[in-house]
């Protein structure tokens, strides 16, 4: 297991990596059936601009690769 800063010391390490079990447990059940987890705004904008990021670097690909060819 990967080296895990304790979050609190009311709660035990094992009670901490029963959480992050669960947590992936149900992470792994949402990702089966299919529902995708809800974004805050926040997350959405970071999103956004992360496509768009990544939409500019496509274009400048094709741009150089059209030149090239």
């Amino acid at each position: 297991m990967r080296n895990m800063k304790r979050e609190s010391k009311a709660y035990s390490y094992k009670e901490q990596l029963e959480e992050i079990n669960l947590r992936k447990e149900l992470e792994k059940k949402r990702k089966e059936s299919g529902k995708e987890p809800k974004l805050t705004q926040k997350q959405k904008d970071v999103m956004k601009a992360q496509l768009e990021k990544e939409d500019a670097i496509r274009r400048n690909i094709r741009a150089v690769k059209l030149n090239f060819s």
